[in-house]
């Protein structure tokens, strides 16, 4: 079965990027009501492949027209698997009892 198949089978009725052939192995998985939820950084370098853009350009594009699209209760998410806390910011102190709730 092919990917496409399989992503309609498993998040029937989801709002997936097109065109599929370039987007759906940005896929990483679904939400609990059936939203797609892809890889940021994927996606990117997805567009980079297919249209031949720079990193630059394929980032702006999508932070404007997809990243920041509202498309109804099914609009796909899109996470940024690299996150880094930069050791100057404020969070930077933060132990791992702040993070549990404890003080």
């Amino acid at each position: 079965m092919a990917l496409n198949e399989k992503l309609d089978t498993l998040i029937p009725g989801a709002l997936l990027m097109e065109p599929r052939e370039v987007y759906d192995d940005a896929v990483l998985g679904m939400t609990f009501d059936g939203r797609a939820i892809y890889d940021q950084e994927h996606v990117i370098r997805c567009t980079m492949n297919a249209d031949g853009m720079s990193f630059e350009d394929a980032v702006e594009w999508h932070e404007f027209n997809t990243f920041c699209a509202y498309m109804g209760p099914k609009t796909p998410l899109y996470v940024q698997l690299d996150f880094k806390v930069d050791v100057d910011d404020e969070f930077a102190g933060l132990d791992d009892e702040d993070c549990n709730g404890e003080e």
